[in-house]
């Protein structure tokens, strides 16, 4: 599902005015434009520090939500930038809070509204974003995107059939997506109904037959249902550009695992260690899939092979997860 937020904005050329110094050029008005059409240029062009000068200088003024989504796609950008997962997770907090605060500060904007929703649920505060997304679709009740995540979150916090009602709801407003079914997949596992959720899994991928996420989703129910070698033989069949993902490589060690192979677990993650994105996160996970395995001397040579990689927080949980 779409959806994901980012700092990107529109393209532009990195901005010529010293940070903050257009606050002192014309009128109030005037001066915060050229502010926040600098800080916009700046935001764009990968230098969030210059970009937080000036909007928190704005900010000192009073609350303004222009100001405070640029200062949101800040920390994301320090989010992205993260060496650790703890800075990762301050930064997308942070940058959580400044979305809450400018969606406080134009109340009915349905776009601010849903950005604070999503990046509340990004941050991992999941019962709050459960809340957040309810204010949102009371902005944008069409919206298929919002139910959809507000199904995701719901399961995650156990609610399964408050989760299934929103799904259903998402589903009749959309019939041609995968999602909202991929997510009652998901659902009837964990309600212990792994033969429905195989059903809904696979009418999933008739929808979206190239969707990876859809795909994991049928994988999962397979191996619910006790067909592990089905599930690892649906995800080996991706190509390589498609299967040497996280959220790929993931679910095929999952099926190694069902299988009793904690060596090709911790094989499948070197692959994805070895390839041209050399993740540290996977390196560290061949690791542990090789104690499992009982095997000291490979789990320590792919600590030390870590250990060399560039320290880059994993991804945040998408929404669409479970």
């Amino acid at each position: 599902m779409a959806g994901a937020l980012c700092a990107c904005g529109d393209p532009g050329a990195a901005p010529s005015p010293r940070p903050g110094s257009a606050l002192a050029e014309g009128s109030d008005a005037d001066a915060e434009r050229a502010a926040l059409q600098a800080a916009e240029r700046y935001v764009t062009s990968g230098d969030p520090d210059s970009a937080r000068a000036i909007v928190m200088r704005l900010l000192e003024r009073g609350e303004s939500a222009a100001a405070l989504d640029i200062l949101a796609r800040c920390e994301l950008l320090r989010a992205e930038d993260a060496d650790q997962d703890d800075i990762a997770a301050v930064a997308l907090a942070a940058a959580a809070d400044a979305y809450r605060r400018a969606a406080a500060a134009s109340p009915g904007d349905a776009a601010r509204a849903a950005r604070a929703a999503m990046a509340t649920d990004q941050a991992g505060e999941s019962t709050l974003c459960i809340e957040l997304y309810g204010r949102a679709l009371e902005c944008d009740a069409a919206s298929v995107q919002l139910r959809g995540f507000l199904g995701f979150a719901l399961a995650r916090e156990g609610r399964i059939a408050a989760a299934e009602r929103i799904l259903e709801q998402a589903a009749a407003l959309a019939p041609d997506s995968p999602w909202p079914i991929a997510g009652l997949s998901a659902c009837a596992i964990r309600a212990e109904d792994p033969q429905r959720a195989l059903k809904l899994a696979q009418r999933a991928r008739l929808l979206g037959p190239d969707d990876l996420s859809v795909r994991v989703a049928e994988s999962q129910a397979l191996r619910a249902c006790g067909r592990a070698p089905d599930a690892l033989s649906l995800m080996l069949a991706l190509d390589p550009s498609r299967r040497l993902s996280p959220e790929a490589i993931a679910e095929i060690a999952l099926c190694h695992e069902a299988l009793g192979q904690p060596a090709d677990a911790a094989r499948a993650w070197e692959e994805l260690a070895q390839s041209p994105a050399g993740m540290r996160h996977a390196a560290l996970e061949a690791a542990r899939w090789w104690d499992t395995a009982g095997d000291a001397e490979q789990a320590r040579s792919w600590r030390n092979t870590a250990a060399r990689l560039p320290r880059k927080a994993r991804p945040a949980r998408p929404q669409g997860a479970l």
